[in-house]
Parts: structure tokens; sequence; C-alpha cells
């Protein structure tokens, strides 16, 4: 949040702090208003990051034999360079169109990154078990 807040006499403020972990886990920490007449206030903070929530990508279809591309967008909403390992839990069917099993994103930035569907049988994902975790 901001360093300093002004709040006229007998008036109230609101203040915005924001919390962006990198990790999954909880946290305690503090925040301290101080005025060198009325002293110091302090607030206990109790921060909880959870898992991401999980994006369903629309349905993705080729003929036997060929592929279908689709086009996602990773976000990294933080202040600094984070790297995320690629995992596919379906390379038989699927694959991701980077050469290292890598993705580094500049602060505040997006990545797009190609996923490429190969099917090997004929059927929809629940029926064919066309289906990946990315």
């Amino acid at each position: 949040g901001n360093d300093s807040i002004e709040i006229e006499a007998n008036g109230e403020a609101r203040y915005e702090l924001i919390f962006k972990p990198k990790t999954v886990g909880n946290w305690n920490g503090g925040l301290i208003f101080y005025n060198d007449e009325i002293g110091e206030f302090w607030y206990e903070l109790n921060l909880i990051s959870t898992n991401p929530q999980k994006v369903e990508l629309p349905s993705m279809s080729a003929p036997l034999g060929g592929n279908s591309t689709q086009e996602i967008t990773i976000e990294n909403p933080l202040d600094e360079q984070v790297t995320f390992q690629t995992i596919l839990s379906n390379n038989n069917n699927f694959t991701i169109n980077t050469d290292q099993d890598t993705i580094t994103i500049q602060p505040k930035s997006q990545a797009k990154v190609n996923v490429m569907f190969n099917p090997s049988s004929i059927g929809s994902g629940s029926e064919q078990k066309h289906q990946s975790k990315i």
C-alpha cells in the first residue's frame, strides 16, 4: 500500500494493502500506522494464499492423424520475473510448443503458449482419455 495516509480529525480513511504471494501457504505479518502525536496503531495480519483456480479450456478436436492448436495465456501479476515448469499429464496426445521445460515471464507480463492436440483414437475426450492437465 501507500507509504503514508492522511486522515482528517474525527475522520475515517480506507487503506488498501496488496498481497501477492508467489507460493501457497500461510504467513503472519504486521501493519503499523504511526503518528508523532498519538503513537502507533499495530495490526496483525494473518495471510493465506491458495492454489489458483483451475482454468477450463475449450474442447479441442482434430481428425485422426492430424492435430489442432489452442493458444493459452499465462499471466505473471508479480513485480518480479517468474519461471514455470511445463508438465503435461498426457503427453501422448498433447504437446506444448516450447523448446524448453520452463516458461519464463517478465514482471507484470503475459506469455502466450500453444498447446497442440494429436488424437490417437476416434471419440470424445471423456471416452478416449484425450484429456490433459497442464
